[in-house]
């Protein structure tokens, strides 16, 4: 799956802190397989401003390539799930909701 750096930074936020055991590993995985390191960061020129993070989009591309796990898109598909059901969905959820609920659907 193809995410941009707008849909990692999106996603990194909403990833839940507590909860089961299981899940926070899962998250954890998904935390570490996201995480953008100091080359990329580097590459992308993040500049971080009043808590802003800015980067450069011709840089960033269309996006990475990440091989989630079943089980993982299926966990951030229910995560997002909650979110639109308690009416908590942003802008910024959208193309995220479109990838991981579509699939999962």
């Amino acid at each position: 799956m193809v995410l941009s750096v707008k849909e990692r930074l999106v996603l990194l936020n909403m990833l839940p802190t507590s909860g089961s055991f299981v899940d926070l590993m899962l998250y954890r995985n998904l935390r570490e397989a996201l995480q953008f390191g100091p080359e990329e960061m580097e590459e992308l020129s993040f500049k971080v401003d009043g808590g802003q993070v800015n980067w450069d989009p011709e840089a960033a591309g269309e996006g990475k390539e990440f091989k989630l796990l079943a089980h993982q898109i299926v966990k951030v598909g229910e995560l997002l799930q909650d979110m639109d059901k308690e009416k908590q969905l942003t802008d910024d959820h959208v193309s995220l909701y479109e990838k991981f609920v579509e699939v999962e659907g």
